[in-house]
């Protein structure tokens, strides 16, 4: 009898260590699944992420661009603005700006303007000295 009684108490041990086995096997696959879900749910996440700060990168510089545009457009049109100003005061500052027309030249002016010889030119010496040099004597 004692014999039957530890056989049927080993059994019941080996039961319950096979059972315990089960479920700590089975609660180590439902581990192992949930950890699969939150790793595919963590590269979803990631995903979504990068997605998103390249949306939001994006949509930064773009509107970035728009503002330079603006102001380029602005400073543009401003300079447009100067420019035709300008425009309408360049007559006015030609007109300052050119000579005063001539007036009608006495014939003693015209001698002097008019006499070319060497004689008449203020380095006239300097003139024949250079004269000169380059005679072949």
């Amino acid at each position: 009898m004692e014999a039957s009684r530890v056989d049927e108490l080993v059994s019941r041990a080996m039961d319950e260590q096979v059972a315990e086995y089960r479920q700590w096997r089975d609660e180590a696959a439902a581990l192992a699944e949930r950890i699969e879900r939150l790793e595919a749910a963590v590269d979803a996440l990631r995903a979504e992420v990068a997605g998103g700060v390249t949306e939001a990168a994006r949509l930064g510089v773009a509107g970035e661009v728009d503002r330079l545009a603006d102001d380029l457009r602005r400073q543009i049109s401003d300079l447009g603005r100067l420019i035709v100003n300008d425009l309408g005061r360049l007559p006015k500052l030609l007109e300052q700006q050119q000579p005063a027309p001539p007036t009608a030249a006495t014939p003693a002016t015209e001698e002097a303007a008019l006499d070319l010889r060497d004689d008449a030119l203020p380095y006239a010496d300097a003139a024949e000295e250079r004269r000169g040099l380059f005679r072949r004597r």
